[in-house]
């Protein structure tokens, strides 16, 4: 497996106006009860986040989808993006305890090309495990790899919250 890291990802004005949003109160972020995708594993009652979907099933799920776009247009300036999959942004409080998520796949497929962006609002000693490595959360840095590689959140313990968009695109 290849993990791409692209730090200082979006200019700093850009990443400060959209950090202000997400730690904002113009955000409606829903209760996600189980951190698998699949919701077929659930490894602990405390197993949760908040998400806010903003692009899903071939369609704008948020109105706030446009405040969000620079983050695609600097993936498109790396990728070739010919279909957006998923855009959302996930949300893990603070449990005082380190909880990995169970290992997956963002999408049940052997279909070839489909990449996983994770961008990451805040630094903290949370983060992801892909492949078995642990890439910490740092802010403004996004993560790319491929859909086939497994991965799973870490916990922070060190801020309030964590906070990711995850694209999905071939």
């Amino acid at each position: 497996f290849m993990v791409k890291i692209y730090s200082d990802f979006l200019l700093p004005e850009v990443f400060d106006k959209l950090k202000q949003t997400v730690t904002g109160k113009e955000i409606p972020w829903y209760y996600y009860p189980s951190r698998d995708v699949y919701e077929n594993i659930l490894t602990s009652k405390f197993e949760y986040m908040f998400t806010h979907v903003l692009y899903f099933e071939d369609k704008i799920q948020s109105n706030l989808f446009n405040t969000f776009e620079p983050i695609l247009h600097r993936v498109q300036d790396k990728y070739k993006i010919s279909k957006l999959l998923r855009f959302k942004l996930n949300l893990y409080t603070n449990q005082n305890k380190e909880y990995h998520q169970a290992p997956h796949t963002d999408f049940l497929t052997d279909e070839e090309g489909i990449h996983i962006g994770l961008f990451n609002f805040v630094t903290c000693n949370g983060g992801t495990i892909i492949g078995g490595e642990k890439y910490n959360s740092n802010q403004n840095e996004l993560l790319v790899f491929d859909n086939k590689c497994e991965h799973n959140g870490v916990i922070q313990t060190d801020t309030p919250s964590r906070i990711v968009m995850n694209i999905g695109w071939k």
